[in-house]
């Protein structure tokens, strides 16, 4: 038989409570440590400077579409809302869709704190210049190639017509013509992609940085560094991109649509507390503990002494 002293028992007692504490210190470490960046899909989740991060792709797998819900408000708010410019869908029957088997998704997934490099569909490693930092997004890359004997558009006289819809912080969306700033309303020309005689790709790596991109700039690319901290707290992004043929006659340019995919990502981040929180909290359990201890000895040593 084994005797234990006032004290072991005591400490017996309260094992799962010494236990408790344990973790919550051996927590402000796990939580003050840097974690790298992660890339996955369909969602990526990590801690970055001060915020956990989380992006979801959405749809999880790219969609072949042939419509859209948001084309026309995409061009109206754009520089080709004019009639100079007509965008239009085929009509399905004289002049067919591109069927879903013409394009292939070469890249899909979800990234955050750091954009790790990816390969592009010509084989170049590409990525943006966010490292440890409140951040997330999507890598994507689409190849288009015309199928054999068929009316499908030759791959060397496409565009690609990239939209997206975009919400910040649950607020009211708006739309746009991803164009990169040119004089055509096309992501192709000023965009990472080729258009070649037997395919033609593009590749997009969307993102948005809790800090509001107004950080530091590489190469006109946001670095997520600096900036004012909880400017974004959460962003949808829709996108929408479509192989296009631009027919011009005359100064008219009508832009017909063959179909296309849809992707997108929705990003987000919450604050986690500063480890010194977690600190105070494990000291004030172990302060709470040694004063309910002192009492009920004092109490035990007490009730003894008027027996």
């Amino acid at each position: 038989m084994m005797f234990f002293t006032r004290q072991e028992c005591i400490f017996s007692r309260y094992r799962h409570l010494w236990m408790t504490i344990a973790g919550l210190v051996m927590s402000v470490g796990i939580w003050s440590s840097p974690a790298s960046g992660i890339t996955a899909s369909p969602t990526a989740t990590g801690f970055g400077v001060d915020d956990n991060n989380t992006s979801t792709l959405v749809p999880f797998g790219a969609q072949y579409i042939t419509a859209s819900g948001f084309l026309n408000n995409a061009i109206a708010g754009s520089a080709f809302n004019n009639a100079n410019w007509v965008f239009q869908f085929v009509n399905g029957t004289t002049t067919p869709f591109i069927p879903a088997g013409d394009l292939t998704i070469n890249l899909y997934s979800a990234w955050v704190v750091t954009n790790n490099p990816v390969a592009d569909p010509g084989g170049t490693l590409r990525n943006r210049p966010v490292n440890g930092a409140d951040g997330g997004g999507a890598n994507f890359a689409v190849t288009y190639a015309q199928r054999a004997d068929s009316t499908d558009p030759a791959a060397n006289t496409i565009h690609f017509l990239q939209i997206f819809r975009e919400s910040l912080n649950g607020q009211a969306a708006t739309f746009h013509v991803d164009n990169l700033g040119g004089a055509t309303p096309f992501y192709d020309p000023l965009g990472v992609s080729s258009i070649g005689a037997n395919s033609s790709w593009m590749f997009d790596i969307s993102y948005d940085c809790e800090n509001g991109d107004t950080g530091e700039t590489q190469n006109n690319q946001p670095t997520c560094v600096g900036g004012v901290d909880e400017t974004l707290l959460s962003s949808a992004l829709d996108f929408q991109v479509f192989v296009a043929v631009d027919n011009l006659v005359g100064t008219v340019h009508t832009v017909n649509l063959y179909g296309g995919e849809a992707w997108g990502y929705r990003y987000s981040n919450a604050d986690v507390p500063e480890p010194s929180t977690f600190a105070l909290l494990a000291v004030g359990l172990v302060g709470l503990f040694g004063y309910g201890s002192r009492r009920r000895r004092k109490f035990r040593y007490q009730h003894r002494l008027r027996s």
